[in-house]
């Protein structure tokens, strides 16, 4: 007969008897069985743990919305807490400060330091196609023309009315519209889906520009190409005052 101390288990072997040392096959003792129930809990615990951990690092990959580059930026819209952007006509975004005109001067400083509305003005000669002397529009080609033709007033402002010259069958200055009010959020979208109307807006307390190329579906943000900052909007609230031209495009 096996002793029960030796089938049940005990924590020493000699405890059993010589004779109870072989069992049979079929028999396992209960505390052998729960140590491999034990384990295999903790294997089904462990795999359930990697899953898990597997499926937050994937969630944690995914693009958050709003990050949307390349190609995709033309495949989904952005969206943003007054829903997604409206942007009716896309322009190349020019920094006043690169390397590649910041250096130039206007009259009497740099580019770089006030060129922050004729940047915006070649930003949208650039986005209708509008040449300068047949060179493409970008700060440099402007400045350079603004100089040629007496495009700037005193203390480096740009004179605007001076700036349909380049091309008078498709550029047309329509004028400021000072202070904001006078022009209603409403009115600013209904120019930018006019697409032809170009609207720069005078933010900053009045010391900087920026071309205005899209809105959301709220009355507040505007987006734009800032040529000094990396500023993707403007509240309506924070703008003193606008810049219309009319451009066609070819």
């Amino acid at each position: 007969m096996f002793d029960v101390q030796c089938i049940y288990g005990t924590e020493r072997k000699e405890d059993c008897h010589r004779s109870t040392s072989r069992r049979p096959s079929n028999t396992e003792p209960v505390v052998d069985q729960k140590r491999r129930v034990s384990r295999n809990m903790m294997m089904r615990v462990g795999l359930l743990i990697l899953v898990a951990c597997s499926f937050v690092a994937a969630f944690k990959n995914l693009p958050h919305t709003g990050d949307i580059h390349g190609s995709d930026a033309d495949k989904a819209p952005v969206y943003r807490p007054d829903g997604p952007i409206i942007t009716p006509f896309h322009y190349p975004l020019f920094k006043q400060c690169n390397s590649s005109w910041g250096n130039d001067i206007m009259q009497t400083t740099t580019i770089c330091e006030v060129g922050c509305l004729m940047s915006s003005v070649s930003m949208a000669l650039n986005g209708k196609k509008i040449a300068i002397d047949q060179q493409a529009a970008d700060p440099a080609t402007l400045n350079k023309w603004l100089i040629k033709n007496g495009g700037y007033g005193g203390g480096n402002d740009l004179e605007e009315d001076v700036v349909p010259k380049i091309n008078p069958a498709r550029v047309q200055w329509i004028g400021p519209y000072i202070p904001t009010n006078k022009l209603s959020p409403n009115e600013i979208k209904g120019m930018l889906k006019n697409e032809t109307t170009i609207v720069i807006a005078n933010v900053l307390h009045g010391h900087h520009f920026v071309l205005v190329t899209g809105h959301d579906s709220g009355n507040s943000n505007f987006y734009v190409n800032d040529p000094g900052f990396d500023t993707e909007f403007y509240t309506y609230d924070t703008i003193v005052g606008w810049r219309i031209f009319q451009m066609e495009l070819k």
